[in-house]
């Protein structure tokens, strides 16, 4: 299985799937894989991307030192609050809102998890709720378009 944003499949046919990549072009496997082998959260709501995450499945697949299995936390070990732990986002995404296209190479933005609250006075409380992990985007360092559906 693969997880990505729930607003990565809404509505699409498809999906490229590339796993083991550094450069976007260059993934050691692919795999196309058609929507019905998606399963997108149903409580999903595109308006205000409330539970914005979804799962492609895709065939067995040989781990390597670039493929791997991520590692979720218990239940039990999971945190009421992530604010202040260091992040890392990743992704081919624009490297500036003024980029004219995505980057070649995979990008990579250390951040710091911040209070919901600070968010919320950015953005309001209908968008942020307690599900949500709100990161500082020091010196403008953050993600862009093009990396939604990527790891954190």
């Amino acid at each position: 299985w693969v997880v990505t944003a729930a607003h990565c499949t809404d509505g699409a046919t498809s999906a490229t799937v590339y796993l083991g990549a550094t450069e976007r072009t260059k993934p050691e496997v692919e795999y196309n894989v058609d929507s019905k082998k998606f399963k997108q959260h149903m409580g999903y709501n595109n308006i205000i991307l409330r539970n914005d995450i979804s799962l492609i499945e895709i065939p067995s697949v040989a781990y390597t030192s670039r493929i791997q299995k991520i590692r979720l936390p218990s239940k039990s070990s999971s945190y009421s609050s992530y604010a202040g732990q260091k992040v890392v986002a990743s992704g081919w995404g624009l490297t500036s809102d003024t980029a004219p296209a995505v980057a070649s190479t995979l990008q990579y933005a250390h951040m710091d998890v911040i209070e919901n609250s600070v968010c919320t006075e950015a953005y309001n409380s209908f968008v942020i709720t307690d599900k949500n992990i709100c990161t500082a985007t020091p010196k403008g360092t953050s993600t862009c378009s093009g990396d939604s559906g990527g790891p954190l």
